[in-house]
């Protein structure tokens, strides 16, 4: 039983310990790693938010000079066909190949001929079957000027005029009133359009939609909101189907150049289409996040687990001490104070066990002084018969007789030596060694030993044998000690009886693979007060010439390292059961044939 290792049980939290570990584990590391990464997230989705507010600024601004060069483009075409007709007549500019509103991609669809008079005609066939719009006579332009109206009809999106006089100082020949073709302006289709997930919106001065790419999308309410915090240039946030949409806008100056206030350009983009990118990242940034706190939570693991281990192992060994189990060793190879401590821990355990082993020899030299009278007497009866028939050898007698007198020496010679021999185990100071062992055998020795004072302490033994027993691992000696231990207990509790009322039974029986060994009396009883003390070492409720109160200390020291129990059940001036119950070595049950079980050892 010296150096003794434990498998020990790895499983995760099995200690307090390990779970405070763990939790603080969990505060300072998987705690903040969640919050890191929620935060990343969340800090990733208003970095792409900002950087499409951004791009949407920039996109507004270059699309505002696009249309603002456009617009120019367009008031160069009417310019060009205010010069024909002026020079050519309406003839000419009707039979002109290269006339502008012929031109695939014109800026213009039509151009109309605003008359003095208030008559309107359309100087080309080019649509000329549309209706004709009622355009005030106040806003005919002035000198060199260039006047863009809009005009609401039966279509969705208003109509945008580009007014001009074909000749200043001719105020007779009438102006020109070019309908705007919004294809061209807006460069629908164009390339280097916008991006799909991009709508635009243009507004005029008066919140009046002037084209927009998203059905019925209302923004002028959020926009005046806006528009009244910064004129020039904003953002705000609306939502459409459902759907929130992060909106730029950026106003376009016209009155530079053209008698018009200014235009707002507005660009939206859904939310969703934002953060699409951290959309399609999401489920790989979550396995990311997932794998990396597994990674760090098994990491985690291991290492407490490698601390706890060694704690665990000097818990199991100082559990093995408090069973009695001295000089058992923890096998510990963590190169740290673990280790120290482990060495500390044995050296301590060895100190245990030297202590032990004298105070077991303490209680057996106790013992042995208890029995000392018994062991005088049976001594003394072969010793007073050798010296009695050594003095009649002395005389003068014949030799007949000298070899009765010398048999009979010889006899109690021998009867002296089997004393001897008896004792003689009890007293020696052996090693501890465990073997398959009949606790029948044991129980008979320890009975020879204690025979002399049954019988002079007029005490009566009774011996119940239920059935046969298995045999079981212990240490002969070790054994010994236990029961002789407590039949010494018992003898010492009949002091107050009247003889014929001194009885001590012992039972044996073996159930479910275990050894019930019960030693009963009829005594004085254990009071319920002191029970629970009673394996106290250096307890003891007897004088001081009657014992040590180590005997029951060693006792259960010892049964523990059988890996038995001992359980006492007493009542005052009723008597005490002791039962100590040992584990059955492993072994077959053989049926003899004759009525009877008997066991082979494995």
């Amino acid at each position: 039983m010296g150096n003794t290792q434990w498998n020990i049980d790895k499983r995760f939290l099995t200690s307090k310990i390990a779970r405070r570990i763990f939790f603080m584990f969990v505060l300072c590391a998987i705690i903040p790693l969640l919050i890191i990464s929620v935060v990343s997230f969340f800090s990733v989705g208003r970095q792409l938010k900002q950087q499409a507010e951004d791009r949407l600024r920039q996109l507004c601004k270059s699309n505002g000079f696009q249309i603002y060069e456009r617009l120019i483009a367009i008031e160069d075409q009417l310019n060009t066909v205010a010069w024909d007709f002026t020079h050519g007549g309406r003839e000419r500019f009707e039979k002109d190949p290269f006339n502008p509103i012929t031109k695939e991609g014109s800026g213009l669809r039509r151009i109309l001929l605003l008359l003095p008079d208030g008559r309107t005609t359309p100087i080309s066939d080019h649509l000329a079957d549309l209706p004709y719009p009622e355009i005030d006579k106040g806003t005919q332009p002035g000198a060199g000027q260039t006047v863009i109206r809009i005009l609401s009809g039966a279509e969705r999106f208003p109509s945008i005029y580009m007014l001009k006089s074909i000749d200043t100082d001719l105020p007779a020949q009438g102006i020109l009133a070019g309908e705007i073709n919004p294809i061209y302006l807006w460069g629908i289709g164009s390339e280097g359009a916008f991006a799909p997930e991009i709508e635009m919106s243009v507004l005029s001065a008066g919140n009046q939609t002037l084209i927009s790419s998203i059905p019925n999308f209302q923004l002028h309410d959020h926009f005046s909101k806006a528009h009244h915090r910064n004129p020039f240039s904003g953002g705000f946030e609306t939502s459409h189907g459902g759907e929130a949409y992060t909106n730029i806008y950026w106003s376009l100056f016209l009155n530079h150049r053209f008698a018009s206030p200014e235009w707002t350009i507005v660009l939206s983009q859904s939310r969703a289409s934002i953060i699409a990118p951290v959309s399609h990242f999401k489920l790989s940034f979550f396995l990311m996040v997932l794998l990396t706190f597994w990674i760090i939570l098994l990491l985690s693991l291991r290492a407490i687990r490698n601390r706890t281990t060694p704690i665990e192992a000097l818990r199991i060994g100082a559990q093995k001490i408090a069973q009695g189990e001295f000089g058992c060793h923890v096998e510990i190879s963590s190169g740290d104070e673990f280790d120290h401590l482990a060495q500390t821990f044995n050296e301590m355990s060895d100190k245990l066990k030297q202590g032990q082993a004298m105070l077991l020899r303490a209680a057996k030299m106790s013992t042995f002084g208890q029995m000392s009278a018994g062991i005088v007497h049976e001594i003394g009866q072969p010793l007073n018969a050798i010296s009695g028939y050594a003095e009649l050898l002395k005389m003068g007698i014949s030799p007949e007789e000298q070899r009765h007198f010398l048999s009979i020496v010889c006899q109690q010679t021998e009867r002296l030596k089997t004393i001897i021999s008896k004792f003689r185990p009890f007293t020696r100071n052996a090693q501890e060694v465990f073997t398959q062992i009949d606790i029948d055998v044991i129980l008979d020795k320890v009975q020879n030993l204690l025979d002399h004072n049954f019988k002079v302490k007029w005490i009566e033994t009774e011996r119940v044998k239920e059935g046969s027993l298995p045999l079981i691992t212990g240490d002969d000696d070790g054994l010994q000690q236990i029961f002789l231990n407590l039949m010494t207990n018992a003898i010492d509790a009949l002091e107050q009886n009247p003889r014929g009322e001194r009885k001590i039974r012992i039972k044996t029986y073996a159930y479910d693979g275990v050894v019930h060994v019960e030693i009963a009396d009829n005594g004085c009883g254990i009071p319920a007060g002191i029970q629970q003390s009673v394996y106290d070492p250096f307890f003891t409720t007897k004088g001081e010439d009657k014992g040590t109160g180590l005997g029951l200390a060693i006792t259960s020291s010892i049964v523990h390292k059988h890996n038995g129990e001992i359980k006492l059940v007493s009542e005052v001036n009723k008597g005490t059961c002791f039962t100590v119950t040992l584990p059955a070595a492993r072994t077959n049950w053989v049926h003899t044939g004759n009525g009877q079980n008997q066991q082979a050892a494995v």
